[in-house]
């Protein structure tokens, strides 16, 4: 089971795919409704691998969409960056057992996986129950969760320790202000909504030291697609920059 993990652990790394979990997968189907479970090919001990990010994706990303700036123009360049790269490593170096994948963005009301709720099921993040956020003890809410591999594969070996809370008490206060900031925001459908759910991240304080860029911030955020035109033009340069003093 670990040679599994490991396969494609360090392929999805390279990738900026840096966060990989493995569980079993009744640890999260024993918790949510049959529309929302996971492929256990028949044994509720059978594996399943969590597959997320943190900021460290935003390179390769840009790096990817450089390559061929015509990426841009999919209705979803992000979406499509995580699907190749996954489908692609998964098929590469798991060929020998069956496997199935469900992605975070093919996820629909009824239909899917509720990926902070696997997060939490696989001991990974703590997912509070006031502000509804998977919180890594590291990264803190710089993470994000992007497929859910099922292997079938015994996993009775997997030892399930359940995610603490790493959200000081003293700071709660604040963070669900900025909580309820931006679920009013979002009621009343104001445009720049996302910049209330940015606050909100920003006023937790655990994983400060990984957050995300602004560029990235604005991506994840609003879908615009000049921000990655920008972020191209800014990867080009810092590439030519460092080539040119490797040169001198």
């Amino acid at each position: 089971m670990a040679a599994i993990v490991g396969r494609i652990a360090a392929p999805l790394r390279k990738k900026g795919l840096d966060i990989v979990k493995s569980f079993q997968t009744e640890w999260y189907n024993g918790n949510v409704q049959t529309g929302f479970q996971m492929n256990n090919f028949g044994s509720p001990t059978s594996l399943g691998i969590l597959v997320g990010n943190t900021r460290e994706i935003w390179t390769p990303f840009i790096d990817w969409l450089a390559q061929n700036p015509t990426r841009v123009i999919a209705p979803d360049p992000f979406d499509t960056y995580v699907t190749e790269q996954v489908n692609s490593i998964v098929s590469e170096h798991i060929k020998d057992v069956r496997t199935e994948i469900k992605f975070s963005h093919g996820y629909k009301a009824g239909h899917g996986v509720a990926m902070q709720k696997l997060a939490h099921a696989a001991g990974l993040c703590y997912l509070d129950p006031e502000f509804h956020l998977a919180i890594h003890p590291v990264y803190g809410p710089w993470i994000a969760f992007r497929a859910a591999i099922s292997v079938d594969i015994d996993a009775s070996d997997q030892v399930w320790t359940a995610a603490s809370n790493p959200v000081p008490d003293e700071a709660r206060t604040e963070i669900l202000s900025k909580f309820a900031e931006a679920m009013r925001e979002t009621r009343a459908r104001n445009p720049e909504r996302w910049k209330y759910w940015a606050e909100f991240r920003k006023s937790i304080p655990v994983g400060q030291d990984f957050r995300y860029s602004d560029l990235q911030i604005l991506y994840h955020h609003t879908g615009d697609k000049s921000v990655l035109a920008h972020a191209i033009l800014e990867r080009q340069k810092e590439l030519a920059s460092s080539k040119a003093q490797s040169a001198a």
